[in-house]
C-alpha cells in the first residue's frame, strides 16, 4: 500500500511582539475554492507545509492550485493531470 504524504495549509498568526516581521503579519483573508473535477485553488496569504512542517518555496505567489486527483507529477501542486485521468468530483457547499 502506498504511503500518502499530506501538505498542510497554515495561516500565520503571530503575536505583535514577535521580532520576525515577515511572520508578524495577520492573515486577513485566504480563499480556498474547490473546482469540480479539478484542483483546490488557494488565493491570499498562506504558508504551505509538508507533513514534516517544512515550507514549500512559493516564490511570493499568492495563488496556487493544489492537486486533488493524485495524478500530478508536481504534487502537491496541480499540473492539469486530472483532465487526462478523467478525475471526477463535484463538490457543493452547504
Amino acid at each position: 500500500m502506498e504511503r500518502l504524504e499530506y501538505a498542510t495549509l497554515t495561516p500565520e498568526f503571530s503575536p505583535t511582539h514577535n521580532k520576525d516581521k515577515e511572520r508578524n503579519r495577520i492573515v486577513e483573508k485566504t480563499d480556498i475554492t474547490v473546482f469540480n473535477d479539478g484542483p483546490l485553488k488557494l488565493q491570499g496569504e498562506f504558508v504551505l507545509r509538508d507533513a514534516e512542517g517544512r515550507e514549500f518555496d512559493l516564490a511570493g505567489r499568492e495563488t496556487v492550485a493544489l492537486c486533488r486527483c493524485g495524478h500530478s507529477a508536481n504534487k502537491p501542486f496541480c499540473d492539469g493531470s486530472h483532465r487526462k485521468a478523467e478525475f471526477r468530483s463535484t463538490v457543493k457547499a452547504g
